[in-house]
C-alpha cells in the first residue's frame, strides 16, 4: 500500500489508486487472470525473486540499488524526496545538516529514504522502522522520537498539512531535496517479455489520456516528460 497510488480499505481489503487502475486496465485489456499478493517495501524483491509474485504493481522508485536485482519498466512519472521536521524546527538549513551526530532519522526499511540515509547519513542516528506504511516514520517526527524522516515528497507535504506539529523542510529551504525518482512498476531481472509487455502498455495507457484521467479523478498533477505525437 502507498496512497495515493495503492490505497487498501482497512475493512474490505479492497484496493484502489491509480497504480491499481492502471494494473487492472491492463489486465483487463489482455484478459489475464489476477492475484494480488501483498508486500512492503523491504521484502518486494525477494518476493520477485522467489516467484510468489511476477510484477509489483505500486509506485516503485527506480533506484541503481534495486536495478542491481530487478528490472524496471520505464518510467510513468516523477516524484522527488523530501524530509520532514517539527514545525519549530531552527537546527537544519540544508539536508547535509542532517548528517550529524545525534541526529535521529526515521525512515521505513527498504523505501527510498533509507536507502538515501544509508548512503548519505552515515553520522546520524537512523530510526529503521519495518512494513511498508510510511507513514509510521513521520508519526516518530510528529511524537517527538525522532528529529526528521525522510521519503517522497508528496507524502510529506500531506502530511504535514494534517499534522501542524511538524512541517515540510521545504518550507525551511524551498530546494531541500534529494533527487528526483522515476516511478515504475518492476519484473524479475529475466522476464524480458514481461518487461516488453508492460512498456508497450504504457504507451497506450499514455496516449489515450488514461494516467492524465486518473490523476485528474484524484486531483494529482505528476511531473511528466511531455508526450509528442
Amino acid at each position: 500500500a502507498y496512497p495515493p497510488l495503492v490505497v487498501k480499505d482497512p475493512n474490505s481489503g479492497r484496493l484502489s489508486g491509480e497504480m491499481i487502475d492502471a494494473f487492472e486496465y491492463i489486465a483487463s485489456a489482455a484478459r489475464l487472470d489476477v492475484q494480488y499478493v501483498e508486500s512492503s517495501w523491504g521484502t518486494f524483491i525477494a518476493a520477485l525473486q522467489s516467484g510468489r509474485c511476477d510484477v509489483v504493481v505500486t509506485g516503485l522508485f527506480n533506484k541503481i540499488e534495486r536495478a542491481k536485482s530487478v528490472s524496471f519498466t520505464r518510467p510513468m512519472f516523477y516524484m522527488g524526496n523530501g524530509v520532514l521536521v517539527r514545525a519549530n524546527e531552527t537546527r537544519f538549513r540544508a539536508v547535509s545538516d542532517f548528517n550529524r551526530s545525534g541526529i535521529q532519522i526515521a525512515v521505513i526499511s527498504g523505501e527510498v529514504g533509507h536507502l538515501y540515509a544509508q548512503s548519505h547519513l552515515d553520522a546520524a542516528e537512523l530510526v529503521v522502522l519495518p512494513g511498508s506504511d510510511i507513514s509510521l516514520a513521520l508519526q516518530q517526527v510528529s511524537s517527538g522520537r525522532a528529529d526528521a524522516a525522510f521519503t517522497d515528497g508528496w507524502t510529506i507535504e500531506q502530511y504535514a498539512q494534517a499534522h501542524p506539529e511538524t512541517m515540510d523542510f521545504r518550507i525551511i529551504n524551498a530546494s531541500a531535496t534529494y533527487g528526483m525518482n522515476p516511478v515504475a512498476w518492476a519484473v524479475r531481472s529475466d522476464d524480458a517479455a514481461l518487461l516488453t509487455f508492460f512498456n508497450n502498455a504504457f504507451d497506450e495507457l499514455e496516449a489515450n489520456g488514461k494516467f492524465l484521467e486518473w490523476e485528474a479523478r484524484d486531483g494529482l498533477h505528476w511531473y511528466r516528460q511531455p508526450f509528442r505525437l
